[in-house]
């Protein structure tokens, strides 16, 4: 009786864990003995079948009455190849943008084969075409370096020991344009003043400026707010831009912008209240340069008009106005600032008194608070009548010898007198007018209130009187004033009139001397 066990071809299996090996006996009485690479397996003569889980050759000796037919079957294990779609290869091309690039294969092949089962090896190799990647013919040589255009390649990955097991799987080789341009400024020698603005921007020449980002820095240090092709230059310093386009970076484009302070300053000064031949000082405090600096420059002007001979940070003056100055400094100009220099109307305040000396009324300047100090210091004096006729040139004025001289009439009173003092040869100045009621200082001998202008009343204005008493010809007290000018019409302490008569009077004077006499009142 003859068994004819058959096993089948030699085979690989890929991703399973067992294979069931059966040698196709349908004959109930014969007997098996199994063996692995020629080592006999341990099982009951009855097993006509045998689940393998080692790769290995298998051979079964089946006997059938006196008969053995023996089978042989190479069984390999492999695993289960899968590789998922590889991201694409990217090379940034160089800056000729030729379109070729250097691409290393080797470094592809840890992703390919991560996630296969770490059980097995597996041989890597990359073909031009899919049809020799699937045949593993005219593999590329990974380890050394591949030149080429953009395109599609494929890789083939096969379990080492059952390359049956295997895959292909396309790889994009991707040569990417390096971004190029050109730096700008929109400012042609590359420097403005802190005031101004300008822009410097990176155009492009083979891609839309919008597509790209960009990382700008200021002396090597990045400018985190910079992420457009233009930026605002605000600082002095090297400013560099690198455009960065689907992974490529430019050629970083540097660029060397200054940035020059606008000039800052405050301005101090002394005696801008001056006399007119007084000097003003004003002076320049810088903020932001330095008074020593030999490129700073002063134009300073008086009332609008530049005052050529005035160019340091100081200037010392003695004319009135405003004083303005506008400093410059490598190009860049300051706001202009000013002082105002005035005359000082009140430098050396006087006052003014005026009394009876004797029998004239003298009007008397004399400083306030020391202002100046007579007999020390030089000054000058102009009395003005109330047409502005100089009539004196001393301390004080005769106003009774002025009118005597200039037969001025007593209705001409009240009038004015104004004084002007003048220091030299500062020019410092004040004026003061005083009012004169009257310039006699004789105490009249009648008085005759009936409203025609003369003698209406007791008129002791010039006298400077502290107290007045008038008494009847029996020695009573009929009227009483203190500060007296000429309130007195012959009137009594009750403001009824008086009798037509003689009455005595007793005048005490703010100098301390008293006046007596007698007057005469007529209705």
């Amino acid at each position: 009786i003859i068994c004819n066990s058959n096993l089948g071809p030699d085979q690989t299996v890929c991703g399973v864990s067992s294979v069931v090996l059966n040698p196709q006996i349908t004959n109930p009485d014969a007997t098996f003995k199994w063996y692995r690479n020629g080592v006999l397996i341990n099982l009951p003569p009855n097993s006509f079948t045998y689940t393998a889980t080692q790769s290995g050759t298998y051979k079964v000796v089946t006997t059938c009455g006196l008969n053995d037919d023996p089978d042989t079957m190479v069984l390999t294990f492999g695993p289960t190849v899968v590789v998922p779609d590889q991201p694409s290869y990217k090379i940034c091309d160089d800056v000729s943008n030729d379109g070729i690039a250097t691409f290393d294969l080797a470094t592809l092949t840890p992703n390919v084969i991560a996630g296969l089962d770490t059980n097995f090896n597996y041989n890597v190799t990359y073909h031009y075409t899919e049809a020799n990647a699937l045949a593993n013919t005219f593999p590329i040589n990974p380890s050394v370096p591949y030149i080429g255009m953009s395109q599609t390649i494929y890789i083939r990955v096969a379990a080492v020991g059952a390359s049956d097991c295997n895959t292909v799987v396309a790889q994009n080789l991707v040569v990417s344009p390096t971004p190029t341009g050109t730096l700008t400024s929109s400012d042609a020698d590359n420097t403005i003043c802190s005031n101004e603005t300008a822009t410097l921007t990176y155009n492009p020449t083979n891609f839309v400026a919008s597509a790209a980002s960009y990382i700008w820095t200021l002396n090597g240090v990045v400018i985190p707010t910079a992420t457009t092709n233009v930026i605002t230059p605000t600082t002095t310093g090297t400013y560099q831009v690198v455009a960065v386009l689907n992974g490529c970076s430019s050629v970083p484009s540097s660029l060397v912008f200054t940035v020059n302070p606008q000039p800052n300053f405050t301005l101090t000064d002394t005696n801008l209240i001056k006399c007119v031949n007084e000097f003003a000082t004003i002076t320049v405090v810088p903020t932001n340069f330095s008074l020593t600096d030999p490129l700073v420059t002063y134009v300073w002007s008086l009332d609008g008009v530049v005052q050529p001979a005035l160019t340091t940070s100081t200037i010392t003056t003695i004319s009135y106005g405003t004083y303005s100055v506008v400093i410059s400094r490598l190009g860049c100009s300051s706001m202009p600032k000013s002082k105002v220099v005035i005359l000082d109307t009140t430098d050396i305040p006087i006052s003014t008194t005026g009394e009876c000396v004797g029998i004239n009324y003298i009007i008397t300047s004399t400083p306030i608070n020391g202002s100046f100090v007579p007999g020390t210091t030089t000054v000058t004096y102009q009395w003005t009548n109330a047409s502005g006729t100089i009539v004196g040139t001393n301390s004080t004025l005769n106003v009774t010898q002025y009118v005597i001289t200039n037969n001025i009439q007593p209705n001409s009173f009240p009038t004015s007198f104004t004084v002007k003092v003048t220091t030299l040869p500062d020019g410092c100045t004040d004026t003061q007018t005083f009012e004169v009621k009257s310039a006699s200082c004789v105490v009249q001998k009648g008085l005759s209130p009936n409203g025609d202008g003369s003698n209406d009343t007791f008129d002791l204005r010039g006298l400077d009187v502290k107290q007045l008493s008038i008494f009847n010809r029996y020695g009573t007290k009929i009227y009483s004033q203190a500060n007296y000018k000429d309130e007195w019409s012959g009137q009594n302490s009750k403001s009824e009139n008086s009798p037509v008569g003689t009455y005595y009077y007793v005048i005490e004077l703010n100098n301390g001397e008293t006046r007596t006499g007698w007057v005469y009142l007529n209705r």
